[in-house]
């Protein structure tokens, strides 16, 4: 649910404004029965850089979502993207990539 309410927002299909605070909530539910979620920390990770510009807080969620093996490409992806991208982080955020 995190993922689809950000797509809906993302995509002008919905407003951000109303769709953001849907994604954070589910994304924090899904915490709160498995902390271990890096789907959900790189949710909270990609709203808290991209929406709300909290690059410290974005940093510290996807810190947790890179912290449980495996590692699920798409959470590599969105740390590359929302996080690293925007920080002109261009050499690690290729990485991720790869």
């Amino acid at each position: 649910l995190a993922v689809f309410s950000y797509g809906l927002g993302a995509l002008s299909i919905k407003r951000m404004a109303e769709m953001s605070p849907l994604a954070k909530s589910a994304a924090q539910m899904a915490l709160a029965i498995d902390p271990t979620l890096s789907e959900a920390h790189s949710v909270l990770g990609l709203l808290a850089g991209s929406v709300e510009y909290d690059w410290k807080s974005a940093e510290q969620h996807f810190q947790a979502a890179m912290a449980f093996e495996p590692i699920p490409p798409l959470v590599r992806v969105r740390y590359a993207l929302y996080f690293l991208t925007p920080l002109r982080r261009f050499e690690e955020a290729v990485a991720q990539y790869q």
